[in-house]
């Protein structure tokens, strides 16, 4: 049996590291909207943006 070839061999190694990243990205929200709210809450306007998630559970 025949070992690949070095180019074919590269190119799947760099194939799965840009699949890698791309699900990692799109799991991590990279390609969510984001929807900014305005609103007078007192002396001062708040712009926020409501997160859930695990970090909101461990840095309570």
């Amino acid at each position: 049996m025949k070992a690949p070839s070095w180019p074919v061999l590269i190119g799947s190694t760099l194939a799965l590291a840009v699949a890698a990243a791309g699900s990692l990205a799109y799991r991590l929200g990279a390609f969510k909207e984001v929807q900014v709210e305005r609103r007078f809450d007192g002396p001062s306007f708040v712009v926020s943006k409501d997160h859930m998630g695990p970090i909101t559970k461990s840095r309570r």
